[in-house]
């Protein structure tokens, strides 16, 4: 076994070894607790390169990632001076497999950390705009001491935005809960966090036709009937 039997860890996970080589590295890897370590770790990467390709990002957001990417200098391979030691195919192709991992492992951390931005604009700028923009929209002003809050309500698109200004930053622990008033019982129509006084979120609610709107301040995992006094209120 040659001595950068170590080096060799990434392409038998990836199985780029030839029969011989598996042979030799299968005896190696049977007392050699780094490289065991190794291949565990690489054989982890390749299973979550086949579990991610049974969901395929939006194309939206994998455009937007190429094109970032496209604007990253990339760095070239000199090739060395013909010499007395030649770098083999063997070894070429273990380079490129492991260059392959790693490209793939770091696509996929892109993909899903822009996925999590995207599910942390919702609510944002244009989602709030489409429900204020909605045909059969309706805006009730919620004021008082507590601050005050827009509610734009769609019930075509079964969405409701909020808007709030003035507002106390709650604990942790709790959280601003918006509640639909339907024939005099509250439902519940989400939970919202003031930061610096202010927030601005859209909520799904299907079915209801409010006749009034309340707010309360609950705990953070909410609850399915206010706990606390409504701190403000309108009739839509």
């Amino acid at each position: 076994m040659n001595a950068d039997v170590h080096s060799l860890s990434a392409a038998y996970a990836l199985d780029a070894l030839d029969a011989d080589e598996r042979v030799e590295f299968e005896a190696h890897l049977a007392d050699c607790a780094d490289c065991t370590a190794e291949v565990a770790e690489f054989g982890a990467v390749a299973g979550a390169l086949g579990d991610a390709t049974e969901q395929a990002p939006p194309p939206h957001l994998k455009s937007a990632i190429m094109s970032q990417l496209d604007d990253v200098p990339q760095e070239h391979e000199t090739w060395p001076a013909p010499s007395a030691s030649v770098t083999s195919l063997t070894e070429r192709r273990r380079s490129f497999s492991m260059a392959q991992l790693l490209s793939a492992a770091a696509a996929i951390t892109l993909i899903a950390v822009g996925a999590i931005v995207l599910a942390g604009t919702r609510g944002g700028g244009s989602d709030f705009d489409d429900v204020v923009a909605a045909p059969d929209a309706v805006v009730t002003d919620l004021a008082g001491e507590a601050g005050t809050i827009e509610i734009v309500w769609s019930a075509e698109l079964d969405q409701v935005a909020v808007r709030g200004e003035g507002l106390a930053d709650l604990s942790d622990e709790q959280r601003y809960a918006l509640w639909a008033i339907v024939d005099g019982v509250p439902v519940a129509a989400g939970l919202f966090e003031a930061d610096g006084g202010r927030f601005q979120e859209v909520a799904a609610i299907a079915d209801v036709d409010a006749e009034a709107w309340g707010v309360t301040i609950e705990s953070a995992e909410g609850s399915d009937a206010p706990t606390s006094d409504i701190i403000l209120f309108a009739d839509v």
